[in-house]
């Protein structure tokens, strides 16, 4: 039982990474090359699209927007960058996906801070 354990930690802890990577930084590099400059760029990161940078709350419908997929763990649980939860599994999507807040989010990044403001 505990070696299943260990190996399932194990394997846990290289596969979230290796998918946070892969989102970011392959899909994510892919999106901005094949885009070039965006029109708005609303991001929790150091991103820049080219266009207006902006943080906002309430979305109209946007084109091309990139977003965590739910595949991405360590971005979605990420409670100190964000406070939604995109129900979707695909990065990219032209109308906003549909989203939840993310428990417990709010209350920590009111005490503590967001980690990144945009």
């Amino acid at each position: 039982m505990l070696p299943t354990i260990l190996i399932a930690l194990a394997a846990s802890l290289v596969l979230l990474p290796a998918l946070n990577f892969f989102s970011y930084r392959v899909i994510g590099a892919i999106i901005r090359n094949r885009l070039k400059k965006w029109d708005l760029n609303i991001c929790c990161g150091r991103t820049n699209g080219g266009g207006v940078n902006v943080d906002i709350v309430n979305h109209g419908d946007v084109p091309d927007l990139v977003v965590p997929p739910l595949w991405d763990l360590c971005a979605v649980l990420n409670i100190f960058e964000h406070r939604h939860l995109f129900v979707t599994f695909r990065k990219e999507h032209h109308d906003l996906p549909r989203y939840i807040e993310l428990p417990g989010a709010q209350f920590f990044q009111e005490r503590l801070g967001q980690k990144i403001r945009a």
